[in-house]
Parts: C-alpha cells; structure tokens; sequence
C-alpha cells in the first residue's frame, strides 16, 4: 500500500533469442493493457530483458511505452559491464531511481547482481 494505491509490479526474465523478446516483450504489454481497474494504481516493469544494446529497437519500443529508469550493469556480477537487468514505470508523477548493489555477498548470488529501486511519491 502506497499513497498512490498498491503497486503492481511485473517481473520477467525474457529469452536470449531476439524474435522471442520481442513476442515476450509484446505479451506483457498486452498484459498490462488488459488489467481494468477502477482506481490506477502505479504499475512496474522490471527484470532481466536480455538486452545489451543500448541501441536495439526493443529497448526504445519499450520506452516509448513506459519511463524508462537508469539502470548500471548488472551481468556478470564478478565484473558487471551489461546492462540486461531494466525496470520501466507507467505513473509520471513518481520520482523512481535504481542502483546496483555490489559487494562481496551480491556477487556470490547469482550472475547478476540485485537491483534497488527507490520510490518517491508526491506529497
């Protein structure tokens, strides 16, 4: 529970192959535009997107749809140079921010390192 409502949130880890991000990546947006409800509650995207250039077409497609949120590398964790992990958002007014945690137990567990996302509502 927020002051803006409860938060959705959408978590994913899409394909390696291309043609399949993209069908995946169309499902969750289909996803999201078919949840009626009567009070719009802030919606997030978030995971690993399998996505490591900045200049693909699915990374721009997606925020076109959503505000993107800056992310750092995240993959591989013993030496993070790729940004596969994002998070996008659907609510302008929110200030969202995002940092890699990196130190010696978040590397150990996994090959990405873990994501903290910071959310500041209006008052």
């Amino acid at each position: 529970e927020t002051p803006q409502g409860k938060i959705r949130l959408i978590g994913t880890h899409l394909s390696l192959a291309s043609l399949e991000r993209w069908k995946e990546a169309n499902n969750l947006l289909k996803l999201i535009e078919s949840v009626e409800e009567t009070e719009k509650n802030p919606l997030f995207l978030m995971g690993d997107i399998n996505e490591w250039r900045g200049s693909a077409k699915l990374l721009k497609y997606l925020n076109q749809m959503l505000i993107p949120v800056a992310t750092e590398p995240s993959f591989p964790s013993f030496r993070p140079l790729l940004r596969l992990d994002r998070v996008w958002y659907d609510t302008p007014n929110l200030r969202v921010s995002c940092m890699t945690l990196k130190d010696k137990s978040t590397r150990k567990m996994s090959d990405h390192l873990p994501l903290k996302i910071e959310i500041d509502f209006p008052t």
